[in-house]
Parts: structure tokens; C-alpha cells; sequence
């Protein structure tokens, strides 16, 4: 059973929508490469701190961000909006997981191997289908 209610609560936590947007895309991208792509790789290493008996020390290791909250404004709000840069960066990140989650977090050859093949497959399949509207189009 509830034993608060919960339209009385109040809380003092206010949203800068300003800096919220700021950062948007910077903070996707982070949650992305140490979140997402890694997840398999995080997991285990969560799980061998927990058998250690250290998540206290794993968590403030695992938890560190590449950027601070400032250059992830100053990120959002300019070269972040540069396909090469981002690009780059976002390579450089990946590069770091080995260090934080352990061996193997970037990922093997073969998930790559099938994510291009895959690219290459959408991307051709796309061409095709505008080839055929274009023919009829005539």
C-alpha cells in the first residue's frame, strides 16, 4: 500500500531546458558508446565488481565521463554539429572501453563485419528501389 500521497509531494529539482538542449545530442552519443554498444561488456564487468567486492571503486571508474557538464555545452552548441568531428570523437570514446569495461568491449571484428555488410546490403537495396521508381517515372 502507498502510505504518502503522491500529488502532495514536492520537489526542489528544477529543468534548465536551455542547457538540457544544449547538450542533447553530446549526452546521446555518450549514453550510446559506454550504454549501448557496450552494454554486454558493462554488464560483465559490473558483475566481476560485484564478485570482488568493489563496486564502490568499479562505480566511480565506470560512472567517469570523457567530458565535463561545461564542455558538453560547448560541444552541443558547436563542433558537435560537424559530421567528421563527432565522428571522430565518437571513435575516440569507443577506443576508451577497453580501458574502462575490460577486454573486448569495443566490440569483436565479426559485429562490425556485420554491420557494414548490413549497411552495404540497406544501402544498395535503397538504390535499387530509386532505380525502379526513377525507370517507371519515364
Amino acid at each position: 500500500a502507498v502510505r504518502f500521497n503522491p500529488f502532495a509531494w514536492s520537489s526542489t529539482f528544477v529543468y534548465d531546458a536551455e542547457k538540457g538542449s544544449a547538450r542533447w545530442g553530446v549526452v546521446n552519443d555518450l549514453v550510446g558508446v559506454f550504454i549501448i554498444d557496450a552494454h554486454r561488456a558493462l554488464r560483465t564487468r559490473w558483475q566481476r565488481a560485484i564478485e570482488e567486492g568493489n563496486t564502490t571503486e568499479t562505480l566511480k571508474r565506470l560512472a567517469a565521463m570523457p567530458v565535463t557538464e561545461e564542455e558538453a555545452i560547448a560541444l552541443g552548441t558547436g563542433e558537435w554539429k560537424d559530421q567528421a568531428f563527432r565522428n571522430r570523437t565518437l571513435l575516440a570514446w569507443g577506443a576508451t572501453l577497453e580501458q574502462k569495461y575490460g577486454a573486448g568491449a569495443s566490440g569483436s571484428p565479426a559485429t562490425e563485419a556485420v554491420v557494414l555488410l548490413g549497411s552495404g546490403a540497406l544501402g544498395l537495396a535503397l538504390i535499387g528501389y530509386l532505380w525502379r521508381i526513377k525507370r517507371k517515372q519515364r
